[in-house]
């Protein structure tokens, strides 16, 4: 057994006390009546109850108020198995942990603002199980493809170029990674829509994107773009007070700019949007994405507790009813 809200069953310390004042009460009153002459007489004159029925109404009265505090508890007693089937779509997020998403032209830094956005998207992709994936010069997923959304917001919360131990932007590395997310073949009956997002500031140092695009619908998933910074571009921070920002081997300190070309490349199949300084395209984004075909994932069974406090509260209720409909008559000690 158990309860839906057990810490209601404190509630049974003031039945108690409850009882206990009944008692006391009742014992103050059989004194009281004995000082008056002898109880078998005045049993006789007064058709007075006798002293073990003294006890059924206030008996009644506390074992009705304690079978409500039960049922307020909520008791629980066995359990049913449900199916539970979700309709939607498979998507796959793909984030940039390269150090240029730490520029600061888009407020207040490329990374910062692309985590605010996405945060912003998971209410609209509830019911769609999503994945998570992030990439530099290497590629790892960190969630796999899900409907407990909550745990893409805490792998989100923590995302930064330092999780990643090979920088640069590699999408080559990025495509096989996201094909192997999705756990269906692209002709499999009854296989939701697979999708992936890519949000980053499109500098590719790796790969040839017309050929990674082909790859990607090949293998039946549809690609979004998510392009983060300004053309005009901006400097990189490294947190360091004597070289406050990134610097190239010649020494000229490195300013990295939006490449939305690759993004716009790679996203050909879904579509390509832009997180600016002041403006950005998410709610296009969301209604991209809610266009997508969607299917029946497969069946979750799920084993439900059943609640049973309506045993305790009927039964309650009709002892309280039978407490009131009962005669009400002197009593004295017997």
């Amino acid at each position: 057994m158990t309860w839906t809200t057990p810490s209601s069953l404190w509630l049974l310390a003031l039945v108690i006390g409850a009882a206990g004042l009944l008692w006391w009460a009742l014992r103050r009153r059989r004194q009281a009546v004995a000082t008056f002459g002898d109880p078998d007489l005045i049993a006789r004159l007064t058709q007075a109850t006798t002293r073990h029925r003294s006890w059924l109404r206030p008996g009644l009265l506390v074992a009705g108020l304690a079978l409500l505090v039960l049922a307020l508890a909520g008791p629980r007693v066995g359990t049913t198995e449900e199916e539970i089937t979700h309709e939607g779509f498979d998507l796959v997020i793909a984030l940039d942990l390269s150090r240029s998403m730490r520029a600061e032209d888009v407020a207040p830094s490329r990374l910062d603002r692309a985590r605010g956005e996405l945060q912003r998207l998971l209410p609209a992709l509830r019911g769609n199980r999503i994945g998570l994936v992030f990439f530099a010069g290497e590629a790892f997923p960190q969630a796999p493809l899900t409907l407990d959304h909550s745990a893409i917001r805490l792998f989100l919360d923590v995302a930064g170029p330092d999780l990643m131990p090979l920088q640069g932007t590699n999408f080559d590395r990025l495509v096989s990674t996201l094909i192997d997310s999705f756990d269906k073949a692209p002709e499999a009956e009854g296989a939701p829509a697979r999708a992936v997002l890519l949000v980053s500031d499109g500098e590719n140092q790796e790969g040839t994107d017309a050929e990674l695009a082909r790859r990607l619908e090949a293998a039946g998933i549809l690609t979004f773009a998510l392009g983060v910074g300004t053309q005009r571009g901006g400097r990189i921070p490294t947190g360091d007070a004597d070289q406050p920002f990134h610097r190239d081997g010649n020494g000229e300190v490195v300013t990295t700019r939006l490449t939305p070309e690759t993004l716009r490349t790679l996203s050909q199949s879904g579509g390509y949007f832009h997180i600016g300084r002041t403006d950005d395209s998410l709610d296009d984004l969301t209604a991209a994405l809610d266009r997508l075909d969607r299917a029946a994932f497969d069946a979750l069974g799920r084993r439900t507790p059943v609640d049973r406090y309506q045993w305790p509260l009927v039964l309650g209720v009709l002892v309280l009813l039978t407490e009131r409909l009962l005669p009400r008559q002197p009593e004295v000690p017997a």
